[in-house]
């Protein structure tokens, strides 16, 4: 089974500039009451506590839709990744990203190899892709990194997929609370939580993100600092 962050058949935004594109963005999300509420914010305001919360909005909102048995939505992106407007990321590698997220995830829903048995999850983030999960052999392993070579935006491949029998629901509903706790402490770290992304497979956290070397050094302290993890695998891009 192939899971994305990204939504089978999701209208695509037609680029124009970044306001037009998160108000369209949020409009079309299936949550989009969320819009409503991010639009009823008056200003000015204070960008960083709004950040904020936003972000544990939208963790609430997860995790609620985890417990109603939504569970696609918690695994999406691998196990649970929080996506807000105010990203590091230029736009236009944003809307890349996520396209390049779309096509990988077609590519391999599509291919006749990957089945039932295989669990994989995939992630891109500043055209660096992240693969985690389950297959049941080497060559399938492989077999899925060049695949997904063929898409061109794609710049850099972590191929994190583990050769075993595919994790049960529970062990991702464990992974799933592990990436929202981690988020949890970076926020009360005053660490802008907005600049990286958590993927936990398998009680493994991988980080990617595009902060400065001493928070990467302070979000990987706090990472290995939490119970019930078993490993740390940061995957940044430095931002200064």
């Amino acid at each position: 089974m192939f899971v994305s962050q990204h939504e089978k058949g999701r209208q695509t935004v037609p680029f124009t500039n970044g306001s037009h594109f998160c108000d369209s963005w949020l409009k079309m999300h299936p949550f989009s009451s969320i819009y409503r509420v991010i639009r009823t914010i008056p200003k000015p305001f204070d960008k960083t506590s709004m950040k904020i919360r936003i972000t544990r909005l939208l963790t609430a909102l997860t995790i609620f839709l985890m417990l109603q048995g939504c569970a696609e939505v918690i695994v999406a992106g691998g196990a649970a990744v929080v996506i807000t407007t105010f990203d590091p990321r230029p736009m236009a590698t944003l809307v890349t990203d996520q396209t390049s997220d779309f096509r990988v995830g077609r590519l391999l829903k599509k291919d006749k190899h990957i089945d039932e048995k295989a669990h994989i999850n995939t992630l891109v983030y500043n055209h660096t892709l992240l693969l985690t999960g389950e297959v049941r052999s080497k060559w399938l392993k492989q077999y899925v990194s060049d695949l997904v070579k063929k898409v061109g935006d794609v710049k850099t491949i972590h191929n994190y997929l583990r050769i075993t029998k595919p994790s049960a629901q529970a062990n991702r509903t464990e992974d799933a609370a592990l990436t929202m706790q981690l988020m949890a402490r970076l926020s009360s770290s005053d660490i802008d939580d907005t600049e990286v992304k958590v993927v936990t497979e398998g009680k493994r956290v991988y980080i990617m993100g595009l902060v400065d070397k001493a928070t990467q050094d302070k979000v990987v302290q706090i990472a290995k600092g939490m119970r019930n993890v078993k490993k740390v695998v940061p995957l940044f891009n430095s931002a200064g």
